[in-house]
């Protein structure tokens, strides 16, 4: 496993873009963030899941969710799309490097 390259964190951010209206102003902070050896294991964003949307890593790769209570039906549907995509890109990254905080 290793961390995520600059150019996999964009299509990544690209995707939270275009399908959820993440915030074109964290793409940095989030590329940066995970191609550190010391990553967070949770990145929170803003989108149309509210404040509580959530990229997260573990041993199995990446996938978003959310807050409870920004659920519903279409929400649901959409990070479970979202999460397909994240998993044909197979991102696996060092997960001995996380960190316990967030963003």
């Amino acid at each position: 496993m290793e961390n995520m390259s600059p150019e996999k964190a964009n299509q990544v951010y690209d995707l939270l873009i275009s399908k959820v209206g993440a915030d074109e102003a964290d793409r940095t902070a989030f590329a940066h963030e995970f191609k550190k050896t010391f990553h967070t294991k949770e990145w929170r964003y803003q989108s149309s899941m509210g404040f509580g949307g959530k990229f997260r890593t573990n041993e199995n790769g990446v996938y978003i969710d959310c807050y409870q209570e920004n659920e519903s039906p279409e929400i649901n549907l959409l990070i479970r799309q979202i999460n397909r995509t994240l998993a044909a890109m197979n991102i696996k990254l060092n997960i001995d490097g996380i960190k316990a905080s967030s963003k």
